[in-house]
């Protein structure tokens, strides 16, 4: 698959997660680890042996709001602003 068509599918399902309903004080949005830490240092620190949470299926990040999150996972994904 070229790299096109797999920014393409993946753009498509983080589209998918922004229809995640937020819950009581959080919202869930899906994403790959594996895409994160390749992408961004941050990421791959949160998910390797350096942050609490790196076993964990999911992550938590009390720093970011949804809007923002989204827009940069989509940046992560993509390489689109």
């Amino acid at each position: 698959m070229d790299s096109l068509a797999s920014a393409e599918k993946n753009e498509s399902k983080l589209k998918k997660s922004e229809s995640s309903e937020p819950t009581n004080e959080f919202s869930i949005i899906s994403a790959h680890k594996i895409v994160l830490a390749s992408r961004c240092q941050y990421f791959f620190s949160k998910f390797t042996h350096q942050w609490a949470d790196f076993n964990s299926e999911v992550a938590r990040f009390h720093d970011f709001t949804e809007i923002p999150m989204k827009a940069f996972l989509r940046y992560l994904y993509t390489g689109k602003l």
